[in-house]
């Protein structure tokens, strides 16, 4: 069992999970993808969003594997959803990144920019 905040799919298929996280004033990724969120302007850790969306890939995974979800078909064959992740963090909170490059740092988004990543995503597969 997995606690999914949002579930983004296309027709593609691709799959996004949305992790939502309330940081009111801001946070900082570090160059191993941690997070540190601040509550009146003291530092806390926060839960890494890669390790908790492993099991909710693995969970989506059994389910689009069962029979239980029908996949989409092209020529007969069925077609496996791609499955990646997002992370929502509040409007009005700030994120600071790394200057390094980080995998999949591109995904932490504040939740109003959620319908231009998508589109953003469509614009890149050549979809007008």
């Amino acid at each position: 069992m997995a606690q999914i905040d949002h579930l983004l799919k296309n027709r593609f298929p691709d799959v996004r999970v949305g992790e939502s996280k309330h940081f009111s004033e801001s946070v900082a990724i570090h160059d191993l993808a941690n997070f540190t969120a601040f509550f009146a302007r003291r530092p806390c850790g926060a839960p890494s969003h890669s390790k908790q969306n492993r099991k909710k890939f693995a969970v989506l995974q059994t389910l689009f594997a069962s029979s239980i979800v029908q996949l989409p078909t092209r020529r007969g064959m069925s077609i496996a959803p791609n499955i990646g992740s997002i992370v929502l963090v509040s409007q009005g909170a700030r994120i600071s990144r790394p200057r390094t490059k980080v995998d999949g740092i591109d995904r932490v988004i504040k939740s109003d920019q959620r319908r231009s990543l998508i589109e953003r995503g469509a614009d890149q597969a050549g979809v007008t």
